[in-house]
Formats: structure tokens, sequence, C-alpha cells
């Protein structure tokens, strides 16, 4: 009894986090779907990998590193290709974060505060019922390297903690020998080398799931130079980074991926990055743009004054005064009535604040480096989360890649401006006590707010739809329509036949178990402009695919048809024939 109460003690909001991620799996089971976009790649292509497709080669793929679809593909020839499969594969690595994200926190904040952050993290990024969630997301490769890159985070401060001195703390209390005959210094060593190693290693997951962990890669080494390791120990750092992505490209080599297939391929990427429409949608968040300073400075003196009226609440000095009660319940108020009635919350002052939350992070890093460089693990952090970031270094769009970016980015800008704040106080110190509770506040009225948000989705998600890959929860339109495809598809073609799917992702290829054309399967603007309509037309002409589906076949600018699929679809009208039209998706035969 009295372990399990010490465990309660130690754990207890540890073990609140899991509970809550436990009713929110039940509560969102198969809900965050989405299946018209991209999340139809990162199935269809896992499940062709297990059937033995090679990337690259047999299909194109617009991530450069193969991590997640190999790892996905290997786990499914053991499990079936189905949704729940998946949903699992999701559950697991977004557990991982969540608990990476409450132990880095643990490191420089309360217990309180670290639930807080992580509880926020819990219902604003993950259990998110939209494409960018970390279950069944846009891109399994972002969100395994998040993992991944999460766990390298905590390992490298375990590290630093380390190097900071926690020999001296074992010799101070006695502790110069073990049980075993080895002096202290030698098992200090030996614990900092494991941290070390680990934190390459799973860095080098990151980084083979996503070239954007590469910043994050060389701030590893970095650290490395800067604590002035020795050689041998520089090498052994490199080969545990290198042992992943290694691996992957042996995979890839021995599953028959050629330097000439590789060559094909780069040649149509090089086309994919230079497309227009990937071009407008990174200038959204890439770069910077002088016509939003007057936007910046609005959110930020909003978000300073909020956070003003918080912290003079909580502080026990000032909190009894009449005005700050006044104003600390009428921005209670404000807050609940926003969060209950505005159907545009992602437009709220607080989530406009999360779009600078990087630019903010850096300035602090940079303005107060002299402060802030005395501790090694909190300008690691800084530093890692900047670096992880600079995708959407001007605008952390939460529509966007953002969503994947915020927590690490939120826990470090919470320390450093509490480090900037109150120096080298320890966190659970009664000077500080202020600043948590208004954190703390902010972040569970987020928390509230974000689940509003998710809770549309569990009211339109209403409507099972069975497929042969499993059931999976959507509006009552969109099960209509897509049982309509299916049972269409099951009942007029055979399973060996293959059918191309177009302006959509192979997200009904995955569902009614029918091959696609693999290479040219998967046709939103910017991968159809880089295989160019008439390589696409070259290659349908040469193998004619059983079964053509087009989902956006009107004739208005922005559609498929009337759009940057105009000459496919001529193409399709003149060789093919119409068999079916359900709800305005089009169903060609094509021999």
């Amino acid at each position: 009894m009295e372990f399990l109460k010490s465990i309660k003690r130690e754990y207890k909001y540890l073990i609140l986090i899991f509970v809550l991620f436990l009713l929110n799996i039940v509560l969102f089971n198969n809900k965050m779907t989405n299946l018209h976009t991209d999340l139809g790649r990162e199935l269809y292509y896992s499940k062709f990998v297990s059937e033995g497709g090679v990337l690259y080669r047999d299909m194109f793929n617009t991530f450069l590193c193969p991590f997640s679809y190999l790892f996905n593909g290997l786990v499914l020839k053991f499990f079936s290709a189905k949704f729940s499969t998946f949903y699992a594969l999701g559950a697991v690595n977004t557990l991982v974060i969540l608990t990476c994200v409450f132990f880095i926190c643990k490191k420089f904040l309360s217990s309180f505060l670290s639930c807080a952050v992580t509880v926020f993290v819990m219902y604003y990024c993950c259990f998110y019922a939209g494409l960018m969630n970390y279950f069944l997301p846009y891109s399994y490769a972002m969100v395994y390297g998040l993992g991944a890159c999460f766990v390298s985070v905590f390992l490298m401060l375990e590290y630093l903690d380390f190097c900071s001195g926690r020999a001296a703390d074992c010799e101070a209390k006695n502790l110069s020998l073990t049980s075993t005959g080895k002096s202290a210094n030698q098992s200090h060593a030996k614990g900092k080398n494991l941290f070390l190693y680990g934190a390459f290693f799973f860095g080098g997951i990151a980084f083979s799931n996503k070239y954007e962990f590469a910043f994050y890669a060389v701030l590893l080494f970095l650290v490395l130079f800067l604590n002035r390791e020795k050689f041998l120990k520089i090498i052994y750092c490199a080969l545990s980074f290198l042992f992943v992505p290694a691996i992957c490209f042996f995979a890839l080599i021995f599953q028959g991926l050629g330097l000439s297939d590789f060559y094909n391929y780069f040649l149509i990427f090089r086309e994919f990055v230079h497309q227009p429409y990937l071009k407008q949608v990174y200038a959204t968040t890439f770069f910077f743009e002088p016509a939003s300073v007057l936007f910046l400075l609005k959110t930020f003196a909003v978000s300073l004054v909020v956070f003003y009226v918080l912290y003079k609440f909580f502080d026990t000095a000032s909190k009894k005064t009449i005005l700050s009660k006044a104003g600390f319940w009428i921005l209670c108020a404000v807050l609940l009535f926003s969060a209950v009635f505005s159907f545009r919350a992602m437009n709220f002052w607080c989530y406009d604040f999360f779009s600078y939350l990087p630019l903010f992070l850096a300035a602090l890093l940079i303005f107060k480096i002299k402060e802030i460089k005395k501790d090694k693990g909190l300008l690691f952090l800084g530093a890692a989360a900047v670096l992880t970031s600079l995708k959407s270094f001007w605008l952390l769009s939460t529509n966007f890649y953002g969503r994947y970016f915020l927590p690490l980015v939120l826990i470090a800008a919470i320390v450093v401006l509490k480090r900037v704040l109150y120096g080298e106080i320890p966190s659970d110190t009664k000077n500080t006590e202020a600043f948590d509770r208004a954190v703390c506040f902010v972040l569970i009225f987020l928390s509230f707010a974000a689940f509003r948000l998710n809770a549309v989705a569990l009211v339109l998600k209403n409507t099972p739809l069975k497929t042969p890959a499993g059931t999976v929860m959507t509006t009552k339109t969109e099960a209509g329509t897509y049982k309509k495809l299916a049972d269409y598809i099951s009942k007029n073609t055979k399973n060996s036949e293959k059918i191309v799917v177009l302006s959509a992702s192979p997200m009904l290829n995955f569902m009614t178990d029918r091959e696609s054309l693999n290479f040219y399967s998967y046709f939103d603007e910017a991968v159809a402009g880089a295989y160019t309509a008439e390589r696409i037309i070259k290659k349908f002409e040469q193998t004619v695919p059983n079964y053509f589906v087009v989902f956006d076949s009107s004739k208005e600018k922005n559609a498929y048809c009337g759009g940057y699929g105009k000459e496919i679809c001529k193409w399709l009208e003149k060789n093919c024939t119409l068999e079916k039209n359900i709800d305005g998706i089009l169903i060609y035969a094509g021999k």
C-alpha cells in the first residue's frame, strides 16, 4: 500500500494525463479521419510497401525520407491493413509524445504547470478532429519524427544535467563506490554516455522521417563540440545517429531500388518543389510579410494585457485590490463567452499569439542570451524549438504544420520567459506562483476552447462508414457518397483491376482494396503539375487502367476538370466510357 501511495504521490499528474488520454481515445474513436485529402496517400503507400512495392521506384513519394512508410509497411506484414491498425500506431506514438512533453516540462517547471501544458497539447494538437491530428494524420513521417525528436530532446537534457554536476552530487552524498565496486565516476560516465548516444539515435530516427529535423541534428553535433567531447565519442554519436537512416537506405537497395530509379524520381521531385501551387502554400508560413507587422504588434499587445491582468490577480501582493479582482472576473467572462459562442476561435487572440511564438522565442533567446547561456539545458531546449519550427518560423499556422511544431515551441517559450523574469529561482518557490497560476489559467481555458472546437466533429461525424478496410465515422453526406462508391466498385470490379482516383488521394483504393497505377496514383495540384499532363496521358495510353474515378468533375475554374486537370479530363471524355455519376463523382471505364 505504501508503495502505491508513493507512486500516486509522485506520478498523480501523469496518471491524470493517461486517464484523459484513454477517455479521449474512446470519445474520438474512428473520427479523426479525412477521406478526401492526403491521408489516403499515407495508408495506401504503406499497404503497397507491405505488398512488395518500392518507394521512389514504384510510387512517387513527396517526402524524401522513407522511415514512416517502411516502418508502417513492416507493421502491416504482421497486422491487417485496417484503419484500426494505423489508428493504434498513431495512438502509441501520441502517448510517447505526451509523456515526453510532461517530463521535458518537469525538468524546468512545476508538476502542475507541466500537467497543464501536456493537457493543452493533448486537446489542441493531438485530439484534433481534422487532417493535422496525431492519430490518422496528414503525415505519419511528421508525427513519427516529432515523437523521436521529443525523446531525443529529453535524453539530451538528461545528458546536459550530467554534464552540469550530477557526479558532484553523488560525491556529496558519499556514493563514491557502487555495490559492484565500480567508482561513482565510472557509473556517472556510463549513464551520461547512454543518454548521449540515445539522444543521437532518436535524432537519427527523426531525421529519417522528415528533413526538417536536419537542423536539429546540427544542433546535436554542436553540443558535442561545445562540450569538447573526445573524438572517439563523437564517432560513436555519429554512428548512433546514422544507424536507422543506414538501415532505411540498405532496405531500399535490398528491395531493388536502383540509381536510375532514384534519378527518375528526383527529376519529378525537382519539378514538384518548383510548382506555383506549392509556393503559394508555403508563402503563407515561411516568408515574412511587412504588412503583418501591425497585426503582430496587436497580437502581442492584447496577449500582454491579458497575461498582466492574470499575473496581478494571482500575485499575493495585489490580488486583494478591487481593480485587479474586477479585471480578472471581467476577463474570465470575456474568455468564457468567446470559448462558448465564438465560431472563429482560430482568429481569437490566444491562437493568434501562437502564430508568432517561434519569433517571440527567438527574440527572447537573442536579447537575453547572457542570462540564458548559463543554463545549457535551457539554451538547448530553446534552440531545438526554434530549429525544428523553421518551416513555419514567421507564421506558426496551426492549420498547417504549426500544429506539429507548437508543443516544443510552447514549452520553450514558457520556460525561457520564466527564466528571464525570475533568473535562476527554482520553479517551485513561492516567488513564481503568480506566473505559474496565470499560465495554467490560460492553458486550461485554451484546452476547454480546443475541446469545444473538436466537439463539433464529435457531433457531425455521427455516421459509420463500413468498408473492407474497417469502419470510420464521418458525416452523413460523406458516408452516403462513399458508401455508394464503395458498393459500386465492389459489385462491378475485380480485386485485380486497377482504379485511378483523380484529384483526390488514393483513399478509395485503400478502402476498397483495389490497386491504383501506383507511381501515378496521387493527383493534388502540386504533384499533378510535377507529373505534367503529357507524361500522365502517355502512361494512361501505355497501361490503360480499368477504371477512373473523378471527384472534382465540374468545369468551374477551381475544380479539377476546370483547372489543373483539364487536359486529363478531355482525354477521359475522348478515350473512355462514362459509366456512372455518383453525386457528381464520375466513374469512367478505361478498358
